[in-house]
């Protein structure tokens, strides 16, 4: 008896500690959701490489103010690669853990670039990890090539890119498509100012002849705009285009799901890109950077939508918890005694017994001690 209120007290004492614990979780996740995930962090990712002069590879900011020791430490998930003992990330810079190291030295001025990782980055969205020495999950983020996460990441040649190093991994709101062609690995990612021009509206994929597109005011010359992974479909505009071009101009046929992008001349920035889809899509002002489908087409003229509000989605059972049986049955059991409760035990003190022959019914035990 004196057992059980023993086991009684101290499971009460569990419960109250993983409470108070569960409370100052809580409350941490609520006041800091907006910072950094730890000391080093995810700050860019190429997940989907143009072509094969690119590689996929992933950066990591140090967000302090001193020196990081990353000897041990692990990026898991999509990606297995451990960090060799005297690797150190210097305060306030970056290091870039790539596929194929030598073609991110070809590709830019970062010449530091560690790996090969082991493992590929899906264009489709996974989960990276970075883990500490202790196997503590220190940044990680579930990114998806899919709204609301910025598309142009998923093969314009667009990384995808924090819009600051010191805000939560996790959140979609801190990420968003590089404006440099091939990213920034080893850089600042945001260091250019916002590109003047970008796409507006399109409309529905399909016929050449039916196909427009709008983008911001500005000079198209000499701009590129194509169809990622499909190097036929791609036309550089001539001098004397208009912020509205149709499908002639373009001269190639376009289909739902293909990623339509606008690049500046030659190519060097990502200005804009949209999952081309069988109805309108447009930005919309009050959701910054998101594309949503507009109420009508509004070529020349500013995107229009209608958000019906009336009836909204208010709750839902994802997983249900699993039903009894109806009316409930009690569990039938066989009762079979082992021992009686009186049996006196015999046990063995001097050298460990060799082999099985102990366990067995006939075995003569008459040397063993006995008692209760």
């Amino acid at each position: 008896m004196s057992l059980h209120c023993k086991l009684e007290v101290t499971f009460s004492r569990l419960n109250l500690l993983s409470l108070l614990w569960r409370l100052k979780v809580t409350s941490t996740i609520l006041l800091t959701s907006v910072h950094a995930d730890s000391t080093t962090v995810l700050n860019e990712i190429h997940y989907h490489p143009t072509d094969d002069t690119q590689t996929e590879w992933i950066e990591l900011a140090n967000t302090m103010s001193y020196d990081m020791d990353l000897g041990g430490w692990r990026l898991t998930g999509a990606v297995d690669y451990t960090f060799p003992n005297d690797t150190t990330i210097a305060a306030g810079h970056y290091l870039v853990i790539a596929a194929d190291p030598s073609k991110v030295r070809l590709r830019s001025s970062f010449e530091k670039a560690l790996g090969p990782f082991a493992g590929k980055l899906s264009n489709e969205g996974e989960r990276v990890e970075v883990r500490n020495v202790a196997n503590r999950v220190m940044s990680v983020v579930d990114y998806n090539d899919r709204e609301p996460w910025p598309e142009a990441a998923d093969g314009s040649g667009a990384s995808l890119a924090k819009l600051h190093p010191e805000t939560d991994s996790a959140s979609v709101e801190s990420w968003a498509a590089s404006f440099r062609n091939g990213g920034t690995p080893g850089g600042e990612n945001f260091k250019t100012p916002k590109p003047p021009i970008h796409i507006e509206e399109t409309a529905a994929a399909g016929d050449p002849s039916e196909f427009w597109l709008e983008t911001s005011p500005g000079d198209l010359k000499d701009h590129v705009i194509a169809i990622a992974g499909a190097p036929q479909r791609e036309v550089v505009l001539a001098e004397g285009s208009s912020v509205l071009v149709s499908g002639d101009q373009l001269g190639f046929s376009t289909n739902k799901g293909d990623l339509l992008c606008l690049y500046s001349p030659n190519k060097t920035q990502v200005l804009g890109a949209v999952r081309l889809d069988d109805i309108v899509r447009g930005r919309s002002e009050d959701h910054p950077g998101r594309w949503l489908f507009p109420t009508e087409a509004t070529p020349g003229e500013p995107n229009r939508f209608t958000v019906n509000d009336a009836i909204v989605i208010n709750e839902i059972m994802y997983r249900s918890y699993p039903l009894a049986a109806s009316p409930p049955e009690p569990p039938l059991f066989e009762h079979q005694p082992l021992v009686d409760g009186d049996t006196n035990w015999r046990f063995w003190q001097g050298v460990p017994q060799q082999g099985n022959a102990w366990q067995q019914v006939e075995f003569d035990d008459a040397e063993w001690s006995q008692g209760l």
